[in-house]
């Protein structure tokens, strides 16, 4: 889904995608684990894009465990019956990620250049994660615009032009 942002200012365009539940718990050697489904908003603009990833923990049985990955010491158990579970681990949706994604390297915090599948060429970043958390707060307390004025608001802040571009 995109469509044109109304503001006035840059132009932007808005896309939101949906990543499916994962689970490697049973491939040898595979440090991936187990994880819930995932959508992204993504705000693209001209000096790059700001994305805001929220996870579900929403996964697909029988992959199912009891205990958080994070604190198993064996092997979690698998859920008996086909389907989906509301929420992986009992949790509700939270925010998971703020991203930044800039062809051009900007302040001296910023990582790159690396493969970005937003941009689809090399660049430059980075995440916070504290920040997701109010991405949510204005996704679920103001709807779908309220979330993208957040993200502009974002984008001016980390991507703007009176940010300074890196040597």
């Amino acid at each position: 889904m995109t469509n044109d942002s109304k503001q006035d200012g840059p132009e932007f365009l808005r896309e939101v995608k949906f990543y499916p539940s994962y689970d490697y718990r049973d491939e040898p050697d595979d440090q991936r684990g187990a994880g819930g489904a995932t959508f992204s908003f993504i705000l693209r603009g001209p000096l790059g894009a700001i994305s805001a990833d929220v996870n579900t923990y929403w996964m697909l049985r029988p992959h199912i465990g009891t205990t958080p990955a994070l604190y198993a010491t064996k092997p979690l158990p698998r859920g008996a019956k086909p389907g989906i579970d509301r929420s992986l681990y009992d949790q509700s949706p939270t925010g998971r990620t703020v991203s930044s994604h800039s062809a051009e390297p900007r302040k001296d915090w910023w990582i790159g250049p690396q493969d970005c599948p937003i941009l689809g060429v090399p660049c430059y970043g980075d995440t916070g994660y504290m920040v997701a958390d109010q991405f949510l707060e204005a996704l679920v307390g103001g709807g779908d615009e309220a979330a993208w004025k957040w993200l502009e608001e974002c984008y001016a802040e980390w991507l703007g032009a009176e940010q300074e571009v890196a040597p």
